[in-house]
């Protein structure tokens, strides 16, 4: 569960913020180069399969937080799942 939380203490957690960071800056690079329509043209397959996995890596590391916060804190702490599945439901949207 720390692994998300960013501490700089734990190598395990800096990965994973360099990956998350790795990710964004990527992303921002492959929607700049695919809104040059020659560089769309030929690769534009290439640049849906990214989007489509950045889309399942990000999924990922939001219900893994989601998780780790609901089992992380106890429900008179507030915790994700005091409320049930309404409360994970309303985050969604």
């Amino acid at each position: 569960m720390e692994i998300l939380d960013g501490s700089a203490h734990d190598n395990a957690s800096k990965l994973v913020e360099w990956l998350i960071t790795f990710v964004v800056l990527t992303n921002c690079a492959a929607v700049i180069l695919d809104s040059v329509p020659e560089i769309h043209a030929e690769y534009k397959d290439i640049f849906h399969e990214f989007e489509f996995w950045s889309v399942m890596f990000f999924t990922a590391e939001y219900l893994l937080r989601s998780w780790s916060y609901g089992a992380r804190y106890t429900p008179e702490q507030g915790g994700a799942w005091k409320a049930g599945a309404s409360t994970c439901s309303a985050s969604l949207v």
